[in-house]
């Protein structure tokens, strides 16, 4: 194997060059930088992502099989573009990315990926962090952060949160949205005639019947005791009124709980983004009023705010 000389390199030989970085516990590989060849993956290299030397000819050959998203691709292919007519006279170090790689095997392992370009010896050296199992750990904290834990479904800061999103989102792009609070009606006595543990289970039931009533890009959650809240994104026309009515449609079915059959209804007030509120704090109060509403005028229905007797 010929690789350029350089001083750096001039005390080892090449066997005892791959023996050492075969000892590292980091994914390392090499390429010449004249022609992008790929001369070297590593031992760990090979355990982590299932490649040896041989399966990419070139590092663009790398980028454009390892790599899931053009995204990825061209921000990898930017950074070290930058350094590869840089001046000899020093190496450059590639500032660290975040990618996904596909392995060998097809799945996918998330990576901090850096190197170093050495312009006189003409050659890249590309490392890898494995950080997978600390990415799932990330993301499993703040699902657990974000969640309630009865219902799966979003808790009150989450809610907050998507909600200023989704406002910003729908003033950006001159779209409206609409918020729907729900409530159980007289839960109370279920949980006094059946236990708090009937009362979780249909809890998670009027959850569950919440997210069957949504689109795909529409977001539920708790915010507490019985008080549920829906964003719809993107709402036209009778879109959140429609929703509503195939809400109240799913709750004229009881509720089965170990052999008990629990007829609950709920009561929905409905606010809309622009043309009730300008801002997340006042459509929670317009939907908040509408709600209040709808339970003055005997629960099981649902109150646009626009409906709502001023007091």
């Amino acid at each position: 194997m010929d690789y350029p000389r350089h001083s750096a390199l001039s005390g080892l030989s090449i066997e005892q060059l791959e023996s050492l970085l075969n000892s590292l516990p980091v994914p390392l590989s090499w390429a010449l930088l004249e022609t992008g060849e790929i001369m070297f993956m590593n031992a760990k290299f090979t355990e982590t992502f299932g490649y040896v030397k041989g399966d990419f000819s070139t590092i663009p050959d790398w980028i454009a099989t390892a790599y899931p998203t053009e995204e990825q691709r061209q921000l990898t292919t930017s950074e070290w573009m930058k350094y590869i007519h840089a001046p000899p006279e020093m190496a450059y170090e590639i500032p660290v990315l975040e990618v996904v790689v596909i392995c060998k095997d097809g799945s996918q392992k998330v990576a901090e990926h850096s190197g170093v370009i050495l312009p006189k010896a003409g050659l890249a050296l590309a490392t890898f962090i494995d950080i997978t199992e600390r990415k799932a750990a990330e993301q499993e904290s703040k699902v657990l952060a974000e969640t309630c834990p009865l219902t799966g479904l979003l808790n009150r800061r989450a809610f907050d949160a998507h909600l200023e999103h989704e406002i910003w989102m729908a003033n950006r792009e001159s779209k409206h949205l609409a918020l729907v609070l729900a409530d159980l009606d007289h839960f109370k006595s279920i949980n006094d005639t059946y236990g708090h543990q009937t009362g979780d289970a249909v809890l998670k039931e009027f959850a569950g019947r919440l997210k069957q009533s949504l689109r795909a890009t529409d977001n539920v959650a708790r915010l507490g005791g019985d008080e549920f809240s829906l964003i719809l994104s993107n709402v036209k026309d009778k879109d959140a009124i429609l929703v509503c009515e195939k809400i109240l449609k799913f709750m004229d079915e009881p509720i089965h709980v170990n052999g008990i059959a629990i007829n609950i209804g709920c009561s929905l007030g409905i606010a809309e983004f622009p043309i009730d509120a300008p801002n997340a704090y006042k459509l929670f109060m317009a939907a908040d009023e509408a709600l209040y509403e709808s339970k003055g005028k005997g629960r099981g229905c649902w109150t646009a705010f626009s409906q709502t007797v001023p007091r």
